[in-house]
């Protein structure tokens, strides 16, 4: 019984980012090694009936494994995909925001472009500098952002020319 509870309090939806309602059940069960190639599972809450089920099964050595449907496996891959590509635009926001845009909107619309020029065929995003993307869009676009360096400039020019 108290193995049940550490499987329990050891997984839970939140930890698995499942906010939507894919997934109610759990089910526990035990994996007992019969060669190298199979395993009895015996099941200590829940049944096979239920298809939807995350099963929480460890084995005689204390392996913890997780077994999920398919279905529920690629929900949780897509969520993690869109997640990484919200952090990633955030970082990008930030970046830009940091250099100084005479007009956010523009910057970022550029910055857009240029991260969605780099997307796969598969429809991912590769890991990205997102420094170097700002930096490399500031030096393609310098009509983006003020150059404090030349306002700095033209400011002591005017103070020495009155």
């Amino acid at each position: 019984m108290a193995t049940k509870a550490k499987c329990i309090m050891k997984f839970t939806k939140n930890e698995l980012l499942l906010q939507e309602d894919v997934h109610q059940q759990f089910g526990v069960g035990y994996l007992s090694k019969i060669d190298d190639k199979s395993a009895l599972l015996k099941l200590q809450e829940g049944n096979l009936n239920n298809t939807k089920d995350i099963w929480f099964l460890q084995d005689n050595e204390n392996h913890e494994f997780v077994l999920m449907p398919q279905g529920m496996l690629n929900t949780l891959l897509k969520r993690i995909k869109t997640i990484q590509e919200e952090k990633l635009f955030m970082k990008l926001e930030r970046e830009i925001a940091a250099q100084m845009p005479i007009d956010f909107d523009d910057a970022m619309s550029v910055a857009q472009m240029y991260v969605e020029s780099h997307r796969q065929s598969d429809g991912s995003l590769p890991a990205l500098n997102i420094t170097s993307v700002v930096r490399d869009i500031k030096k393609q676009h310098p009509n983006l952002f003020f150059n404090l360096d030349e306002y700095i400039l033209k400011q002591k020019q005017g103070v020495s020319d009155d």
